[in-house]
């Protein structure tokens, strides 16, 4: 009768190890999660572009979408939002909607 192989042993062991943790994972992430809505936030700023210089304009509730058209009397015209991002304005943490002329 051959001798028990060690190493068998040990490969047999780790693979039952491994099935287990195969099967822990694997129910772990079948598993519904809640993800919590990040807070709309409650101002956002407007970079407006002006025939003599780019203003910031503050306005309440959350940002408008990529695409919006808006239409600003201050200003005198209607703009579009090229995109929403941080502001330019170092230390400033409300989101920033970048404004073109349409």
């Amino acid at each position: 009768m051959p001798e028990p192989d060690p190493q068998l042993d040990r490969l047999k062991s780790e693979n039952f190890r491994l099935q287990d943790e195969i099967e822990r994972l694997r129910g772990e992430f079948t598993k519904l999660k809640l993800v919590e809505a990040p807070e709309a936030p409650s101002s956002h700023l407007l970079f407006v572009p002006t025939p003599a210089r780019y203003l910031l304009v503050e306005r309440e509730g959350a940002p408008p979408e990529a695409g919006d058209e808006l239409e600003l009397p201050e200003i005198g015209g209607r703009l579009v939002v090229s995109k929403v991002g941080s502001s330019p304005y170092p230390g400033e943490s409300r989101p920033c909607a970048f404004l073109l002329l349409a």
